[in-house]
């Protein structure tokens, strides 16, 4: 809306056009009027957010290049401010690239921009991804999300990067990211963890009173697995976690189980048959009474190790908790051999609210007893 700086439609202390600006975010040049005013004006033409940058008035203070904090205790929309370099870059780019115009000017042409494309296949485990499981034999990872291919902001200012500071600097002989256009093709685990982030913050914006274990399982529990041949379904749990972040999923999801995945560690096997269980809490997060399908399944392992659960229905009400045991059989004619069996549980109601099932992996390892563990499990028990 900062047609020519320092035009009084770019200092928004008089009255837009109605309209003018509906669900855009204003760039406005600090000056003349209180920020609360800039703040009533964009509000009033339609803005859904304002830009400040700096003014060059050297009779202002912390004017030009000087980043402050503003009183916006009173702004009547979200605002951050700029510097004033920062805000003419923004300007000169909102003014070749604007459709519609931008207030008060005509429309420049933009400037032509090269499509840029990764080379990594969707839905691919990537070499340098986690797997699992923890020391303590626990499943890891939880989930996966983007970490190859990743287009973002880097550093355009040296080629050296962060090479550049002077010896003794620890990170002297690092590796850097640089590219002259300010964005760059990046890999890493560094890009994927923000990621995850930014989705449990868009579910905390909308689930303000939901805890952090609330908050994984919205995650976990509706993660995309994707079956195609290669792809990341097909991919054991202790690589992939529970799949795929599907944003939409656990944007909508009401209904969550607790906790998120079933570790039984490893056990020997000498007295099988025998059977090992696990609870969990079914928690209806709703306004509803809804009533749950509860399945057990395994994916991969021996056939000798059985998963069931009880019940395999349940209803509750609104703000309602149940319990779920899900049991492991091991079976006698389990392998002589260390395997990994895993599997899950599945959760529906039909889409009443939850977006297709809730997934709950769980893991165990078999295996023979060596000749070893019964001498180390008396000292164990002497040591307690």
């Amino acid at each position: 809306m900062d047609a020519v700086d320092g035009q009084l439609s770019g200092i928004a202390c008089a009255s837009l056009p109605g309209g003018s600006l509906n669900g855009r975010i204003a760039l406005v040049q600090r000056g003349t009027c209180t920020f609360v005013v800039k703040g009533q004006t964009v509000a009033a033409a339609g803005a859904v957010g304002m830009v400040l940058y700096n003014s060059d008035d050297p009779a202002v203070s912390n004017s030009g290049e000087q980043l402050f904090n503003p009183s916006m205790a009173q702004a009547s929309v979200p605002a951050l401010i700029l510097r004033r370099s920062d805000g003419l870059a923004l300007k000169s780019f909102i003014a070749a690239n604007s459709d519609p115009p931008v207030v008060g000017q005509m429309r420049a042409a933009p400037a032509g921009t090269p499509p840029f494309a990764g080379t990594a296949t969707p839905d691919r485990l990537t070499s340098f991804s986690s797997r699992g499981p923890t020391p303590d034999l626990r499943i890891k990872p939880d989930l996966a999300t983007v970490g190859a291919d990743s287009y973002a902001p880097c550093q355009d200012d040296s080629v050296s990067g962060e090479n550049r500071f002077a010896a003794p600097d620890p990170r002297r002989g690092a590796s850097t990211i640089y590219n002259a256009s300010g964005f760059e093709f990046a890999a890493g685990t560094s890009f994927s963890a923000p990621r995850t982030a930014g989705a449990v913050a868009l579910v905390k914006q909308k689930h303000p009173g939901w805890t952090p274990a609330l908050l994984k399982a919205a995650l976990t529990e509706t993660a995309a697995r994707p079956s195609d041949s290669g792809r990341i379904g097909p991919e054991r749990v202790m690589s992939r976690g529970s799949g795929v972040i599907d944003l939409a999923a656990a944007a909508t999801v009401e209904s969550l189980v607790l906790p998120t995945s079933a570790t039984f560690g490893r056990v020997t096997t000498e007295t099988a048959p025998f059977a090992l269980s696990r609870s969990l809490t079914l928690t209806n997060q709703s306004s509803a009474t809804v009533t749950y399908t509860v399945a057990a399944h395994a994916s991969a392992g021996d056939a000798a190790v059985v998963p069931t659960v009880e019940p395999s229905t349940i209803t509750l009400g609104p703000g309602e908790n149940g319990t779920l045991f899900l049991r492991v059989t091991v079976n006698a004619a389990v392998a002589a051999v260390e395997v990994d069996s895993e599997g899950f549980l599945s959760v529906s109601d039909g889409r009443m609210t939850i977006p297709e099932i809730l997934y709950v992996p769980y893991w165990i390892r078999t295996a023979p007893l060596t000749a070893a563990e019964p001498y180390l499990r008396a000292i164990n028990l002497r040591g307690k």
